[in-house]
């Protein structure tokens, strides 16, 4: 319990410093929700579904919840108090070398909004299948290597500039959910962050909430520049140390090979998409998870798209 409030703490914090909300644990996974409010949505008769309109407002929310992921996986990792759980024996007799690791899912979709009980016991949550489909992306993030795994859905309403920190992965379709699904992640290498030199001295109760009620107050304040355009996320790659230090592997060539391997397994020309998959770990100096994903995908079929290829897969 206190192992995962420790963590819970980090990624509350961040969450609620982009405009998001902490829900509920399920275990050691958390719901976080980022509300849009009803301008920003119409519902389509054509899909029978409701779907978020390319606003700025929801632009910069997904944005933002996207960022503050990649900010919780740096928040985590220079944590001394986690730190201290990699040099407890029984943990690394199980799991030599042990460190805290996450995956997270990103969706965005109508939810049913509501408290769930009796006079006994009350939950607050959320009900709908993109929550399910959230939880899927998530489970999915050990899949394809990467620690965020996000649908298009969210990256379709990014800005040109972020869309170009991001990489798609796969298509697929879901068992169990409609239509086909473009799977995109933001790159980052979180073992690249260094743990805190010094442990942060520990706030009192009234210290602590002060410090949301400023927070607070400081993320309203920048809210009224995001969504007013004067202030652009995207600037955050380039300013945030956390950021420009977990980026630093993935250089233009990295994506230059990447893009042009990927285009080859979309059109179903395996053997050049092979070749160039392969380079991928020497550029960028590790293995990178969503090239081999992609690569043992083709291996099944021995490096020959099926007759039937039409640029997707069954998610297995």
């Amino acid at each position: 319990m206190v192992f995962v409030n420790e963590i819970g703490e980090i990624v509350h914090a961040l969450v609620d410093s982009f405009a998001g909300a902490a829900n509920k644990n399920i275990g050691d996974a958390f719901l976080l929700v980022w509300k849009l409010p009803d301008e920003d949505t119409q519902w389509s008769t054509e899909e029978n579904n409701l779907v978020v309109k390319p606003t700025v407002r929801a632009g910069q929310t997904a944005e933002m919840a996207a960022i503050s992921f990649l900010k919780c996986f740096a928040g985590i990792n220079k944590s001394r108090n986690l730190y201290k759980y990699r040099s407890y024996p029984d943990l690394n007799r199980r799991m030599p070398n042990y460190s805290v690791k996450m995956g997270f899912g990103l969706h965005v979709g109508w939810a049913i909004e509501g408290a769930i009980g009796s006079d006994f016991k009350i939950d607050v949550s959320y009900l709908s299948p993109n929550v399910k489909l959230s939880d899927e992306f998530e489970a999915s993030t050990k899949l394809f290597g990467t620690p965020l795994l996000m649908s298009g859905h969210v990256y379709d309403l990014m800005t040109d500039a972020t869309k170009l920190k991001c990489r798609q992965m796969d298509t697929v379709k879901i068992p169990g959910a409609e239509g086909i699904f473009r799977l995109y992640t933001c790159d980052i290498d979180y073992d690249l962050i260094e743990v805190e030199s010094e442990k942060k001295k520990e706030l009192s109760g009234d210290q602590k909430k002060l410090k949301r009620v400023k927070a607070r107050l400081r993320r309203d304040r920048e809210k009224v520049k995001m969504f007013d355009g004067t202030f652009k996320l995207v600037n955050l790659f380039e300013v945030d140390e956390d950021l420009k230090i977990m980026r630093e592997p993935f250089t233009d060539k990295f994506y230059e090979v990447y893009n042009d391997a990927f285009k080859d397994y979309t059109e179903g020309n395996w053997q050049d998409a092979r070749s160039k998959l392969e380079e991928m770990e020497s550029i960028r100096g590790t293995p990178d998870g969503p090239s081999l994903s992609l690569l043992t995908v083709m291996r099944a079929h021995d490096f020959n798209a099926p007759a039937d290829w039409e640029g997707w897969r069954d998610l297995d």
